[in-house]
């Protein structure tokens, strides 16, 4: 129910780039998502079996548990 899930990325799937910005050690998905804000858009490349995909995604509000 959260924003991967709602852009459709499943269990496995390796996120490549975001926003055609190469994920490294310098950049790291948790960084430049944190760096958004609530309803940006984000164009991610993923790696599924095989495959690149591109999806985008809308970020939320994170919920406190």
């Amino acid at each position: 129910g959260g924003t991967a899930d709602k852009a459709g990325i499943k269990a496995g799937d390796i996120i490549t780039k975001i926003n055609g910005k190469a994920i490294d050690t310098e950049n790291v998905v948790s960084d430049i998502v944190s760096q958004g804000k609530t309803g940006q858009q984000l164009e991610l490349t993923i790696w599924r079996m095989g495959q690149e995909l591109t999806v985008k995604a809308v970020l939320s509000a994170a919920s406190n548990p």
